[in-house]
């Protein structure tokens, strides 16, 4: 049960570069779960973005994630209009066609 809907509460710490002086930033974090499916097309294209650089970091978090798992998710997030996207869509095919070579001569 969440008081209020809020979940939790940050406390973000941190210097301004060149500077001793601690710096706080308080911020309440919402209990506003949303099925990822029903996140917008943008978010979900960001999970895609963030799986990719777990997957080349060998993140223990994305142990179970593949390779075709980023391409379906970046490719049904994407707008074929947006060239990024689609560079970037190109950029993951060719990273699983480079790693699964290397996996294949292990």
């Amino acid at each position: 049960h969440y008081e209020n809907g809020k979940l939790a509460d940050i406390r973000l710490e941190y210097q301004l570069p060149g500077q001793s002086e601690n710096l706080n930033d308080d911020f309440a974090c919402k209990f506003n779960y949303q099925p990822f499916n029903k996140l917008s097309k943008a978010c979900q294209f960001s999970a895609a973005v963030a799986m990719f650089g777990s997957v080349l970091r060998n993140s223990p978090f994305t142990r179970n994630v593949d390779w075709d798992q980023i391409l379906t998710l970046a490719q049904n997030s994407s707008g074929s209009e947006n060239s990024l996207q689609t560079e970037f869509i190109q950029l993951v095919q060719e990273a699983k066609n480079l790693y699964e070579k290397v996996k294949k001569r292990k």
